[in-house]
């Protein structure tokens, strides 16, 4: 039943849905099987609960909430368990979370709790062309067309927008199964942000940092050493880049950092003893100089360098097979004696245990391999040969 008036409604009864939808095109977000009943008494919503599913995943609210977000308090309880929120061409983001939402309109709302994203996908999409065509218009007439001009319409002022009111203290945790792939890059980070600030203007604080992570160069692959993107709880966040990959070579030490912000990165090619540009690049990618090079290599550095600003046609295959096989890295690298191109393939079976495959010494072998890492720094990995042969290592990294 409804009473009242519409600036001060008023409802008793009960309300039940079931086998609803919602689907969000350009996020790809769909939420499907919508069902739960709510309680109407005067000015509130009273016992809602509600329950959906969302990708592979399901999501429950629960509280009371006013029937006009202006006339009454908010108490709602959101969880979030293997819920996909983004499934697009650029990301899939899965996630779980318990929420609250509190506070009362026109003062301000409170959006609390913990977010965890279990496992996360971004792909570095094709870059817009460096000009765009230029279309030719041909209007067809006698003369101009006059348009009559309309006088802008006055809008009330309401008060701030929900967006400006709505607070946040919410803890995004993003364990090591974040990946980033694209251009040539294969990286899984972790870390855990901080979000302040109001909707509107979203405060974020923390670091996302490199777990493991390489960079594939004419087929030559260049592991990161260091990498960490810090937010500074800005708004809007644009945060600072310090990733930084080198390789040494006949005594010489190449060095490639990117620095800066997403905004406006910095590139950076750097080396011991000091060395112009393209002898840097040389030893970083080949681990020879420059004059040794082959005329295909000296292509293959050019190609690969605009490859990675103008992006990589191939590589959408590569992801595509990588998606349909379950692993979780996929890329073509070269053989031990660097004379040819194999495949390493490997999947991340829990937490900090990746297990693999990668070409091994003898021409068209394979080596498997598995990586533990047993505390934040320290990593043991082992590689068993085709001809029975292993091999026992214990890498300990140190940032300083």
């Amino acid at each position: 039943m409804l009473r009242g008036t519409p600036a001060t409604p008023l409802a008793s009864g009960r309300v039940t849905l079931a086998d609803g939808s919602f689907e969000d095109a350009l996020q790809g977000l769909r939420i499907d099987r919508i069902a739960g009943e709510a309680r109407l008494d005067g000015p509130m919503i009273e016992a809602i609960a509600l329950r959906a599913r969302i990708g592979e995943g399901e999501a429950t609210l629960s509280g009371r909430a006013p029937l006009d977000p202006r006339a009454g308090p908010f108490d709602l309880a959101l969880a979030l368990r293997k819920a996909r929120l983004v499934q697009s061409r650029s990301a899939t983001i899965v996630g779980e979370a318990t929420l609250a939402l509190a506070g009362r309109l026109p003062e301000q709302l409170l959006l609390s709790g913990r977010v965890t994203i279990p496992r996360a996908e971004f792909r570095l999409s094709e870059p817009l062309p460096a000009t765009l065509p230029r279309v030719e218009v041909r209007e067809t007439g006698t003369g101009p067309r006059r348009v009559p001009r309309r006088a802008p319409r006055a809008v009330a002022s309401t008060g701030p927008a929900l967006p400006a009111l709505l607070r946040l203290d919410v803890l995004v945790e993003m364990p090591d199964s974040v990946f980033l792939r694209g251009r040539g890059v294969d990286a899984r980070a972790g870390g855990a942000l901080a979000l302040r600030g109001s909707a509107a203007a979203p405060e974020v604080a923390g670091e996302i940092a490199l777990r493991r992570g390489d960079f594939t160069l004419v087929g030559q692959r260049l592991e990161f050493t260091r990498g960490v993107a810090t937010f500074d709880g800005a708004a809007p966040s644009d945060p600072s880049l310090d990733f930084e990959a080198r390789r040494e070579a006949n005594g010489v030490t190449a060095v490639l950092r990117v620095g800066g912000r997403p905004s406006a990165p910095r590139l950076e090619l750097v080396s011991e003893p000091e060395m112009p540009p393209d002898e840097i690049l040389a030893r970083l990618v080949f681990g020879r100089s420059v004059a040794d090079l082959s005329p295909y290599e000296l292509a293959g550095i050019a190609g690969g360098v605009a490859s990675l600003f103008m992006g990589d046609p191939g590589s959408g295959a590569i992801d595509k097979v990588r998606g349909t096989l379950g692993l979780d890295q996929l890329r073509l690298s070269s053989t031990r004696d660097g004379e040819g191109v194999g495949v390493e393939a490997g999947r991340n079976l829990a937490p900090g245990v990746y297990v693999g495959v990668r070409p091994g010494r003898e021409p068209g072998s394979y080596d498997a391999t598995v990586q533990v890492e047993v505390a934040p720094r320290l990593r043991v990995e082992t590689d068993v040969g085709a001809a029975a042969t292993g091999r026992v290592g214990v890498t300990w990294e140190v940032d300083y």
